[in-house]
């Protein structure tokens, strides 16, 4: 974090000055939700041609390249957008999250390139774990995403005589295999999932950090907070509840995709 705060990269600089606010401190949360995007963005949706020269290139082009890769990101989004709503129309989830305890589909339609972002999309929203292949000439290339509960990658292990190619973490993975193999695949994996994941897991628990009253919160703690930080896997962002709770005022953030509420909270 500190050397991308006094990068002498051209386009790390430019892109910094176009869509971080806080351009002298830049956090994690930038570069996880706001510059990476809009580097892996190019490769989702054309190739990793703009990012490239983004990072190689100097002068007045780098200005295009940005809106480039600006314009590759909506179209990112809008994409995942229209695939994960797909699934959800097409699917009853209630009776997949009880029975079946995993969700796996194919289609020749959907983007490879943002296949593992709308499986994520469909593990937090439903607890399941979720594998997302493209079908293209008889071969398909897909990716997959796990809650902490499921070891994606070890249980996939045992049916590796179907793949071509296999790879991954215990919570993603990639695979590529014939189109014939599916159906083999798809009937040991619900067997597998069902096997290993119980009801209980799949219900969302939200979890807490501390209980902290209103009257506790001061820059003290705060900056203590900021002294936990890079968040990220592996170090979350802490969590904190409270209890009894007026909701005075709120407002939509991110086109209605998140809330920010006013509070006041009574004793």
């Amino acid at each position: 974090l500190k050397m991308l705060n006094k990068t002498v990269n051209p386009g790390l600089k430019k892109m910094i000055n176009a869509v971080i606010k806080d351009k002298k401190n830049i956090s994690e949360y930038d570069i996880g939700f706001i510059i990476a995007p809009r580097l892996n963005a190019a490769g989702r949706i054309k190739n990793a041609e703009s990012s490239f020269n983004l990072l190689s290139k100097e002068g007045d082009i780098l200005d295009k390249i940005i809106n480039d890769l600006n314009s590759f990101n909506e179209e990112r989004k809008n994409i995942q957008k229209d695939i994960l709503n797909e699934i959800i129309e097409n699917n009853d989830f209630d009776k997949i999250v009880k029975e079946k305890k995993i969700f796996i589909d194919k289609s020749k339609n959907w983007n490879e390139g943002v296949l593992g972002i709308v499986a994520s999309d469909i593990v937090k929203r439903f607890n399941i774990p979720a594998i997302l292949f493209k079908e293209i000439e008889g071969k398909l290339k897909g990716s997959g995403r796990s809650t902490n509960k499921f070891d994606l990658y070890g249980n996939l292990g045992s049916l590796g005589n179907l793949f071509e190619n296999f790879g991954g973490h215990r919570q993603a993975c990639g695979i590529s295999m014939n189109v014939l193999n599916f159906k083999t695949f798809y009937n040991k994996m619900i067997e597998i999932a069902a096997k290993n994941i119980k009801d209980r897991d799949t219900q969302k628990k939200f979890v807490y950090d501390l209980e902290l009253n209103f009257r506790d919160i001061n820059k003290k703690i705060l900056n203590e907070i900021n002294l936990l930080k890079p968040f990220g896997a592996g170090n979350p962002e802490p969590s904190f509840t409270t209890e009894n709770c007026t909701i005075i005022d709120f407002y939509y953030l991110m086109k209605e995709r998140h809330v920010r509420l006013k509070l006041k909270q009574s004793g």
